[in-house]
């Protein structure tokens, strides 16, 4: 007999966590839930569970992914598959499978739930393919799994800018959209696949397969587009499509293709057609903008083909073409009239000439058009009170030169002396003899040469390379048959008796450029490039005066000595100076300034009253002595006063120009026969002397006016 105590439990105590009917026991979910599409649209649910604790599961279905899940069965723990005969799945539908365990005490102990969606399949394969005869497409394809789905065939509606049913499929691969009317819109097609025939949102399939119905072939081919002329421009292109309605040309121009313009329709054509020919302007070439600068405009062509209201085409092709440039010049200038000519470097491509005029060489207006075979045109019944300026061009090319005429008076040519390289031109005080030199600018063979020529008797004296090396500074001495010679090559003066041929006189050792008489020609003044000036005594053959070197530079230096024979006017380092010639002191002219570290020609007017500079090649000056004043021009290479200081001439290039000295008016501008190399005038008249690479040209100024040329 056991006795009994009275304080024991009167159910078996359980303190293993692990024990199914422990309060809080936590029961494990299933290890995995899958799906299997069957026929019929039946979905088998199955899962893998180790436990033997659950007493049944319950099977939950939600059919969308914004829905909750319900309810499908509860089954028995040995269940470990289920089959949904339903037939209610969409895209989103998925499966949950909770474990449940009933314990003694009542208490229903659920589990996690385990979920799993569908995998309706993927596409295995798809393709498609049109007929450009029927427009047909055609689309196949296959998914990896049998589910029967619901495909919805959709193309979009340019006209009404949205999304078209064209049918609805059920369980198929292939499907052929139907027949259009062709025309040059591409068409696109787009299948969606839906799991089920009442859940075809069509924003939101399952899968999608589109195709497209493409007009690239389509489009019209161009062939080459043929510049016949400036004028005429003539498009071909290959027709690739044979239901269009038409063609249309459109052009557009500008500086690029991004920089121009919209295009505009130029040309409406029929169907079938292959060329077209533009003859409405159809190059622009050179333009002037606001700026005033010319900048080239291009053209560009668009060809459509069109169908109704559909079209296609080739777009944004620029035409190939480089403008002609013209010239214009003038000949023939008489009291009455002048010969304007002109020339093209591309006469094939010009279609006209169009002349303009201006009266202020500014603002030009269309003055005359010529054809493209006519070249020149005479002038006449002009205002004689103005200036008149011209310019031509074609239809694309760059404005010519221009060129600016006036009635005025006019070099006339006495004479001329063939004399390679004239330089360094020098008068005879007569003024009926002229020497030039060819300096360091000469041919081996013409190397040192000096020449004298006779005016008055047409005539030359003396042709020679009188000393072995370069002559730069001359002078000529008429009545005693001397010439004065500088050579800096060897650093020597010579005095020379071009009658005799013989040196009369020579100092070595002394730096010189340029030289030049004094008065009664008792004495000769040379100047050299470092500023240095020597005063040499003819007569007892000797030294005078030295000033001595200021700068160590080596350009271009000139020396003049006043009529009265009291001052010495020479030039250095862009500046003039002047020295008193008995004892070379400085004299003050304070109003001069720097032009230019270059200095060349510096130069005496006969009167005195004036000096004329020029320095840096392209700066001259005319000083007025008393009271001290000056002009100063610009473009000038060289200057001249006249014998009585009623004219000046300038030279730059093959231009020159006369002006008068009191007035500072222009007289006459004219090109020369070639690049002036020096020019001076006469002691005594009103000759001119211009020295060029040619010879020396001997031109009076006329009384009787013509028409002339001006310089622009």
């Amino acid at each position: 007999m056991i006795p009994a105590c009275s304080d024991a439990p009167t159910k078996i105590e359980r303190t293993n966590p692990f024990d199914p009917e422990m309060p809080g026991f936590e029961i494990a979910p299933v290890q995995s839930v899958s799906t299997n599409i069957l026929e019929n649209r039946e979905i088998s649910v199955s899962w893998i569970d180790s436990s033997i604790v659950p007493t049944h599961y319950v099977l939950r279905k939600k059919l969308n992914g914004s829905e909750e899940f319900i309810s499908l069965d509860t089954l028995d723990r040995k269940t470990k598959e289920y089959v949904d005969e339903t037939g209610k799945i969409f895209k989103d539908t998925e499966y949950e499978i909770i474990s449940i365990r009933k314990q003694e005490s009542g208490e229903i102990v659920f589990s996690q739930g385990v979920n799993s969606g569908i995998e309706f399949g993927d596409f295995v394969s798809k393709s498609y393919s049109y007929n450009a005869d029927t427009t047909a497409i055609v689309f196949n394809w296959e998914f990896d799994s049998a589910w029967p789905f619901t495909i919805i065939a959709t193309t979009y509606d340019n006209d009404l800018q949205r999304e078209i049913v064209l049918d609805t499929l059920s369980n198929t691969n292939t499907y052929t959209a139907p027949t259009f009317e062709k025309d040059f819109q591409d068409k696109y097609f787009d299948l969606k696949f839906f799991v089920s025939d009442r859940n075809n949102d069509l924003e939101n399939p399952y899968e999608r397969y589109s195709g497209i119905y493409h007009v690239m072939e389509f489009i019209p081919e161009i062939t080459n587009i043929e510049v016949i002329n400036e004028g005429k421009v003539k498009i071909n292109w290959k027709d690739n499509s044979n239901f269009e309605d038409g063609f249309r040309i459109l052009r557009s121009k500008g500086l690029n293709r991004n920089e121009a313009f919209e295009p505009v329709v130029i040309a409406e054509l029929d169907a079938n057609t292959t060329s077209f020919t533009d003859t409405q302007n159809p190059l622009t070439g050179f333009v002037i903008n606001g700026s005033g600068i010319e900048r080239e405009v291009k053209t560009f062509y668009d060809i459509e083909v069109f169908k109704n209201d559909t079209k296609t085409g080739t777009y944004g092709y620029q035409v190939n073409f480089t403008p002609p440039s013209v010239t214009l010049s003038v000949s023939d200038l008489t009291t009455e009239s002048f010969k304007l000519h002109w020339s093209t470097n591309s006469p094939e491509k010009v279609s006209q000439f169009t002349l303009q005029a201006s009266s202020n060489g500014n603002s030009f207006f269309d003055y005359k058009t010529f054809s493209k075979e006519t070249f020149e045109s005479i002038e006449t019944d002009l205002s004689k009170n103005s200036v008149h300026y011209f310019r031509i061009k074609t239809k694309t090319s760059k404005y010519s030169n221009t060129l600016a005429l006036n009635y005025a008076s006019s070099l006339v040519e006495k004479t001329s002396f063939p004399f390679t390289n004239s330089r360094n031109i020098r008068f005879s005080d007569s003024g009926n003899l002229i020497i030039v030199s060819q300096g360091f600018f000469v041919n081996d063979n013409d190397a040192e040469r000096v020449a004298i020529f006779d005016i008055k008797n047409n005539s030359t004296l003396y042709n020679k390379a009188p000393i072995g090396s370069a002559i730069v500074g001359i002078d000529i001495d008429e009545q005693k048959n001397l010439m004065a010679l500088a050579s800096p090559g060897d650093q020597s003066f010579t005095l020379y008796d071009y009658d005799a041929d013989s040196i009369v006189y020579k100092a070595s050792s002394v730096n010189v450029f340029d030289i030049e008489f004094g008065p009664n020609n008792d004495f000769a003044y040379t100047n050299s490039a470092s500023d240095e000036v020597y005063k040499f005594d003819l007569f007892n053959k000797s030294v005078k005066y030295r000033k001595p070197p200021f700068s160590a530079t080596s350009t271009l230096r000139s020396i003049s000595i006043s009529p009265t024979g009291d001052s010495i006017a020479y030039n250095s380092d862009g500046y003039f100076r002047l020295l008193n010639s008995s004892n070379f002191r400085p004299i003050d002219f304070s109003h001069v300034s720097d032009f230019g570290s270059t200095a060349q020609k510096v130069d005496y007017s006969k009167s005195g009253k004036y000096i004329s500079n020029v320095s840096d090649f392209n700066k001259a000056e005319i000083h007025f002595t008393n009271p001290s004043a000056r002009y100063l021009l610009t473009s000038a290479e060289h200057i001249s006063i006249s014998f009585n200081d009623k004219y000046y001439i300038t030279s730059k290039n093959s231009l020159l120009n006369i002006y008068e000295l009191d007035s500072n008016r222009p007289v006459l501008n004219q090109y020369s026969f070639g690049e002036v190399l020096d020019l001076r005038f006469s002691p005594t008249e009103e000759l001119i002397a211009i020295g060029t690479k040619n010879g020396v040209y001997i031109y009076g100024i006329s009384n009787e006016k013509k028409w002339s040329l001006r310089y622009n």
